[in-house]
């Protein structure tokens, strides 16, 4: 299968907060089979937990959760990140899907429905919330092109090898933000490659060695305790999304 997504480092993250298991199941299948990541909690206070770690590109958040419901949940999404939402509803259920939109939502799908309608859907929004791509980033006297996947210094290239560039591509596209080494796992094997959390910090190591970067101390290739690693380019360069 060909991945639309292939330009951009990484594929696109997606979290699905729903209690019935069997949707959930279903929608993960049909994401992850169009190269999509997936996570899913059951409840508002699981999808909080994930959204304190992970950087997702969308939620697929159901209305009728327990506990805290969907809305109050899109709300949270809303204004603490800017993660756009679509929210799942009944299909009679007219008032929930004013008051997901009222919330913040930026679309809503009614049950029962098509995972190809969720998909477009989903796509729908993730191509308007994309203002710009990366192009690439300049890390002191080196400069990582994301399209080419190539390190360089003053114009010449540098060595790095496939897991490295992986590694540094993963990080580039979502740079200033913190990403776990299980979610840097994660998009790593969306690329055909496994590796541990291990390994992860052995490729961050080598990297700051690359990139003459501190290695008790890094400039760039940050750690943050408890939680991954961030990588903090000096500047990054941005190219308009291409219209399809």
């Amino acid at each position: 299968m060909i991945n639309e997504f292939s330009n951009k480092s990484v594929c696109p993250h997606i979290l699905v907060v729903e209690d019935d298991f069997k949707i959930s199941l279903l929608l993960k299948s049909f994401f992850e089979s169009n190269s999509f990541i997936c996570s899913l909690a059951e409840d508002s206070e699981h999808a909080r937990k994930l959204l304190e770690v992970f950087r997702f590109d969308l939620a697929l958040v159901d209305v009728m959760l327990p506990g805290e419901n969907g809305i109050e949940l899109t709300e949270y999404i809303v204004h603490s990140s800017d993660t756009p939402v679509i929210i799942l509803s009944a299909k009679k259920a007219v008032e929930s899907r004013i008051s997901g939109l009222e919330a913040g939502a930026d679309d809503y799908v009614s049950k029962p429905f098509n995972p190809q309608e969720v998909l477009l859907r989903v796509k729908a929004v993730l191509k308007r919330s994309t203002q710009a791509d990366i192009k690439c980033i300049t890390l002191g006297d080196y400069t990582f092109d994301l399209n080419r996947e190539e390190l360089s210094k003053a114009g010449s290239p540098v060595n790095l090898s496939a897991a490295d560039k992986t590694i540094l591509g993963i990080m580039a596209v979502q740079s200033n933000r913190t990403i776990s080494r299980e979610e840097i796992c994660r998009m790593v094997k969306t690329r055909g490659e496994t590796i541990t959390g291990r390994t992860v910090d052995l490729r961050i190591y080598r990297l700051r060695k690359k990139l003459k970067d501190d290695t008790q101390v890094p400039k760039y290739l940050k750690t943050v305790r408890g939680r991954g690693y961030i990588l903090v380019p000096d500047e990054i360069e941005f190219v308009a999304s291409e219209k399809k």
